[in-house]
């Protein structure tokens, strides 16, 4: 019996497995074997990687989205958002050929940050709320990098983290323009909308949100162990050398470019020097970079589609970086010279207190002695 299902799952005959599965099965464990030998030999290497990446999530990441997350699941959940899109269903459905009870989810991915609209988008989709194609063209443009974010990422003033997320916001508006407008104008939500209010709604609006949470910082520090392996091998080095011969710019600045582009929060590590330097920012912003999309691809629901994505935020990245290369001419033109490098950026001490606080929190309040049967309270 051992014997049959040994020969059955593993011990397959030639005839059995494609060429190509039987590579793989020789490959891929070779593989993994020789990058489990080099985290053991590269160990501080790859550890100071993981501080710096487990750094930024609890002094950047988790105090501009943590609260959001839960706010914007807490509105979903009771109702809420219904109330509000019957508020702003002119606009939606007049402009943007959108339903109302959908415009604020649109509203509140600008404002919170990437996963959040995917996470929302996902949220309706389990009950039942959207339609399907709604749905797959709602991830392309309810993904954006948040206010809150892009200004502790970046630094510098306020104005030029303005002019970046302005560019962003009206990257997506575009797109949520050109995807709807073959729709017909949505009829007007008739339906009373109650807000529904209980502690299951506070504490599954929690959970969801810290799962989601610790879902972004995991995959944040991942990707900070693959860039790190990627310098290991001098992988990163032979890339950007070809970037830097195709762009005409600096092997430096290429470099940070490049790790900008597979993890977002890599983007306060640009160098770069000249008037393209915001435009740059801007368009990597939009993309949200390889790390984004993975989290985007762990959460969100049946309906999203990768290619589809790809096309729209390469579309969006294209639009922001013209967006904003106007608005640093007209907003930055006493400043912006040959020379100007706009990445002077805030270093101070943040704290990882409020952070730790937060976690500890979630995890106390999701304990099953804290789980009470729902009831209202309001």
């Amino acid at each position: 019996m051992v014997h049959t299902i040994l020969h059955r799952y593993i011990f397959y005959s030639v005839e059995d497995i494609p060429l190509k599965f039987k590579a793989i099965n020789v490959i891929f464990p070779i593989v993994m074997v020789f990058l489990m030998w080099v985290c053991c030999n590269y160990v501080i290497t790859i550890g100071e990687a993981i501080k710096h990446s487990i750094d930024v999530c609890l002094t950047s990441i988790v105090p501009s989205m943590y609260a959001f997350m839960i706010l914007s699941e807490l509105l979903v959940r009771s109702n809420s958002h219904r109330i509000i899109g019957n508020i702003l269903s002119p606009i939606s459905r007049n402009v943007l050929h959108l339903d109302g009870k959908l415009f604020p989810i649109l509203l509140i991915s600008l404002v919170a940050g990437y996963p959040v609209g995917a996470k929302l988008i996902s949220t309706l989709e389990d009950n039942g709320s959207i339609d399907t194609n709604v749905a797959k063209d709602m991830y392309c443009y309810c993904y954006s990098g948040g206010l809150a974010f892009i200004i502790g990422t970046i630094g510098g003033s306020l104005k030029v983290s303005l002019i970046v997320y302005i560019s962003n916001v009206v990257a997506n508006l575009t797109l949520a323009f050109m995807l709807n407008f073959k729709h017909i104008v949505p009829n007007k939500d008739v339906c009373k909308a109650d807000v529904k209010i209980s502690s299951n709604v506070l504490v599954d609006s929690i959970n969801s949100s810290f799962k989601t949470m610790i879902n972004v910082c995991i995959m944040i520090i991942s990707f900070s162990i693959a860039i790190c392996l990627l310098d290991v091998f001098n992988i990163s080095d032979i890339l950007s050398m070809a970037i830097s011969k195709v762009l005409h710019m600096s092997k430096t600045s290429s470099q940070s470019i490049l790790n900008a582009t597979l993890e977002v929060s890599q983007t306060a590590n640009v160098s770069m020097v000249g008037s393209l330097y915001l435009p740059t920012i801007a368009m990597i912003f939009s993309f949200g970079g390889v790390c984004v999309i993975m989290q985007i691809l762990s959460i969100a629901g049946k309906s999203f589609n990768l290619k589809h994505f790809l096309k729209c935020r390469i579309f969006t990245s294209a639009v922001s970086f013209l967006i904003c290369t106007i608005l640093t001419r007209l907003l930055l033109a006493d400043t912006l010279t040959t020379s100007y490098i706009c990445n002077a950026k805030v270093t101070q001490e943040d704290s990882i207190v409020p952070s730790i606080c937060l976690i500890c929190m979630s995890f106390i309040l999701l304990s099953k002695n804290t789980r009470h049967s729902s009831h209202n309270v309001l």
